[in-house]
């Protein structure tokens, strides 16, 4: 699913995604399946119809004219300099928090597995095979019992199982999952590998091993992380609250020749970017055919997600017209940056050329708009 604005590929700052980000959780994740739903038999023969379908969408792709309009709608600009929006604050920093930051960042090293008699409790790190026809399958992932990773209903179907047990639970994809099996039912069969616990709190001695002199001393700087992050969410909040409001503000008219370019060059881009990655196992044709979607149907969908995404290029290359600011390359690195991507090459590589060059122009509209970039 395509990003509807900048806000969406970075996200927000939200202590979960904080404190998940510090233990990296979602980097112990490996998925099973790529296929946009699961259950699909990659070695299942085609037929000639689907065959034929598969080379006409490949085609059809190949062919797409890309050529820009010469205009991708009207604009009237709102005073953007001028903006007002509500003020954005974040609640006070509780022992709790700092607690579950604590408990995120510096304890995983310490876990002590638990004996195979005992069955899980809430808060233990359960590591395990979590397999659903829905949506596909985690192999040797992380969870902490209670943190609701997969919802609540997996959290409490796990408490009281043992190791190498393995359950079955009827499981609902939450309908934030971004593919068709959002909201839908199925079972998941956990295989558990391991049981762990954490320390019941920061020691002295867990502190030193982490570089600091006493517990106090861990637990007093990962509070001023902790309001660092929070910080910068604030910020990063108000600049985009700012940005948006800016844009609303805007009368905008997106032409029809302008949305279907914007869409086929994105989906080229993905077909490119799929052919090059699947060692020539599949097409992108095979991978809509084997999925049961058709071209048109990825066609109409794509411009209905992006209207709000053109209308903000829109908006973003007024402004940037407006104030004659051409982005540089200290733009691209700020840009790449914001993305939370290594470096400009890191960026391109993962969402193309295309997109980041958007993102390019986003960035330092934003920085316009909220009166951090100054133009001519």
């Amino acid at each position: 699913m395509r990003r509807s604005h900048m806000k969406a590929v970075k996200g927000a700052v939200l202590l979960a995604v904080l404190l998940l980000s510090a233990c990296g959780a979602n980097e112990e994740k490996e998925e099973i399946t790529e296929t946009i739903t699961a259950g699909i038999d990659p070695a299942r023969e085609l037929n000639d119809k689907e065959l034929k379908e598969i080379a006409d969408i490949d085609e059809r792709i190949a062919a797409y004219d890309l050529t820009r309009p010469e205009t991708l709608g009207t604009i009237t600009l709102s005073d953007y300099l001028n903006i007002k929006t509500e003020e954005i604050s974040f609640p006070e920093i509780t022992s709790e928090d700092v607690d579950m930051y604590v408990k995120y960042t510096y304890l995983p090293n310490y876990l002590e597995e638990r004996p195979e008699e005992e069955g899980i409790e809430v808060g233990d790190q359960v590591t395990g095979n979590f397999v659903s026809e829905a949506m596909g399958g985690y192999q040797d992932l992380k969870i902490i019992c209670g943190d609701g990773y997969f919802g609540d209903e997996i959290d409490k179907a796990l408490v009281g199982h043992k190791k190498g047990e393995s359950i079955t639970v009827s499981y609902t994809v939450p309908l934030d999952f971004p593919t068709e099996a959002a909201g839908k039912t199925s079972d998941m069969i956990i295989d558990i590998k391991s049981i762990d616990k954490f320390p019941e709190s920061v020691t002295d001695e867990i502190a030193v091993k982490e570089g600091f002199a006493n517990a106090k001393e861990l637990l007093n700087d990962s509070k001023a992380k902790l309001q660092e992050d929070y910080d910068a969410y604030v910020r990063e909040e108000t600049i985009f609250s700012r940005y948006m409001a800016a844009i609303n503000g805007s009368e905008i008219k997106e032409t029809p020749e302008a949305l279907d370019w914007y869409a086929k060059t994105l989906i080229k881009e993905d077909a490119d970017s799929y052919n090059i990655n699947s060692d020539g196992e599949w097409t992108y044709g095979e991978f809509l055919v084997r999925n049961g979607y058709s071209l048109s149907e990825i066609e109409e969908s794509t411009k209905e997600e992006i209207k709000d995404i053109l209308r903000e290029l829109i908006f973003n290359e007024a402004v940037l017209e407006k104030e004659a600011v051409v982005p540089d390359e200290a733009d691209r690195k700020a840009t790449a940056e914001y993305l939370n991507y290594e470096d400009v090459d890191t960026a391109i590589e993962s969402i193309g050329q295309f997109e980041f060059d958007n993102y390019v122009k986003e960035y330092v509209t934003m920085m316009l708009v909220n009166n951090e970039k100054e133009g001519e």
